[in-house]
């Protein structure tokens, strides 16, 4: 009862603030419609734009509620409008196209303009678009396009960018199940970059089957990011080659870094082989993400001239650009790649050409569930940088949940590296409050 009694009162203030500003009647009719045939929503909608319209510093009291809710309102606030007014929009299709659309486009107020072209008529679309074309009104022929017959359609990918910074609602009429506009929606994903795509398609679900449905775009999409991929990593394959061709009688160093880099590159071309499955829209979706990453991380390195210096000097710069699969996805944090490629990866053997330790590479991503994956295949007490382990890294990182995991499967006693220091001399204030507490529950020794 409180609560009506409050409501009646901060509406009949809003009334009195109407017609102490001298404001355009249809406001108090608005209002006064509501109370009779408004639900709950509708009074929420139109109490806000009431509220927004008296709060406008540049308020023009005579201004209609339509043409303010067109320019400064939201899509909520028109439809609750339409409702109250009962005002037709099949009946009212030229006051759309010369005066509402154009009030929306011009105050950038997108989601209530393309709301209305939705609801008008083609013959008024084009016409209204000839008008702009005219007029050289840049701003509104471009929201217009999309919304056209195929030869109104979109020819420069500059303006297609214009599309993906809309809202939600943006092109719901052309990214639609039913179809009609399906030449012009996939003449627009067809411009779009990968990035661009996968931006489109999370919008909402009208996007996402809609292009979800361009079953042989996805598939010459996947096939270019796998290929782009394996071109670069047989280029670094052939320059390793050039190498070991030119220096056959070179040991050491040398022999033992083109091998490292041969044997990235075949991991890598062994895991896009073995996780290939062109049949699996959505595992190629996935796998085009990952490669299209991947493409722009590996870098081939441009080959010296023959001079034995510069060769080992690309030779370095070409390790420094190319990673293990396993090293990619604990860099990257891309637990997602790391479960795909796990079957059919050999840490142990990738192990042996790492130059800074798995475990180690995991504690440092702060990443427990990284640890986790990598945890069975590897020793997790092995001696790192100046005899530490990883308990030490993840003490003076002070990733608690990373450090409580590792002490469970801690094997050694007294983990102490080169200066006899323990876990709890190197940890963080958390971490020896977490030891201390633990020393006196279960009485460990070590740990100090």
């Amino acid at each position: 009862m409180e609560r009506a009694k409050r409501k009646r009162y901060f509406e009949q203030e809003l009334f009195e603030n109407l017609v102490t500003f001298g404001c355009n009647l249809q406001w108090h009719e608005l209002m006064e419609t509501c109370q009779k045939i408004g639900s709950a929503n509708d009074a929420s909608n139109l109490t806000r734009a009431v509220e927004m319209f008296l709060a406008s510093e540049k308020k023009n009291p005579s201004e209609y509620p339509v043409d303010y809710i067109c320019k400064h309102g939201d899509l909520d606030m028109f439809k609750t409008f339409i409702k109250l007014a009962k005002f037709d929009l099949d009946e009212n299709q030229p006051i759309l196209k010369n005066k509402l659309t154009p009030y929306a486009a011009d105050h950038d107020n997108l989601p209530i303009a393309i709301y209305l072209i939705t609801k008008m008529d083609m013959e008024f679309r084009i016409s209204l678009f000839e008008n702009c074309m005219a007029q050289r009104d840049q701003k509104l022929s471009r929201i217009l396009q999309p919304f056209l017959p195929p030869e109104y359609s979109i020819s420069d990918v500059n303006e297609i960018n214009f599309f993906l910074k809309a809202t939600n609602r943006f092109m719901q009429e052309i990214f639609s199940p039913d179809q009609n506009y399906v030449v012009v929606a996939t003449k627009i994903i067809n411009y779009l970059d990968v990035s661009s795509l996968f931006t489109c398609r999370s919008v909402s679900k009208s996007f996402k089957f809609a292009i979800d449905r361009e079953t042989q775009l996805w598939t010459s999409i996947y096939n270019k990011q796998k290929d782009t991929l394996l071109e670069k990593l047989n280029k670094i394959d052939e320059n390793a080659a050039k190498i070991k061709t030119r220096f056959p009688n070179q040991l050491g160093l040398i022999v033992a870094s083109v091998d490292a880099i041969v044997f990235f590159t075949t991991q890598w071309k062994e895991i896009v082989e073995k996780l290939e499955d062109i049949n699996n829209l959505e595992h190629c979706r996935l796998l085009i993400k990952k490669y299209h990453h991947l493409k722009n991380s590996v870098k081939v390195s441009h080959m010296p001239e023959l001079d034995i210096m510069t060769f080992r000097k690309w030779i370095q710069e070409q390790r420094n650009d190319l990673v293990t699969p396993v090293s990619y996805c604990i860099n990257k944090g891309d637990i997602e790649l790391f479960k795909m490629i796990l079957p059919h990866i050999n840490i142990a053997v990738t192990e042996v050409t790492e130059e800074v330790p798995i475990i180690q590479k995991a504690v440092y991503s702060g990443n427990l569930e990284l640890v986790k994956m990598v945890e069975p295949y590897i020793k997790l007490d092995a001696a790192l940088y100046h005899g530490q382990n990883a308990l030490h890294i993840a003490a003076q990182k002070g990733f608690i949940d990373i450090f409580k995991f590792l002490l469970e499967k801690a094997e050694s006693a007294n983990p102490r590296d080169n200066t006899n220091q323990t876990p709890y001399d190197v940890g963080t204030d958390e971490i020896k409050k977490y030891l201390a507490s633990e020393y006196k529950s279960r009485k460990i020794g070590w740990y100090k």
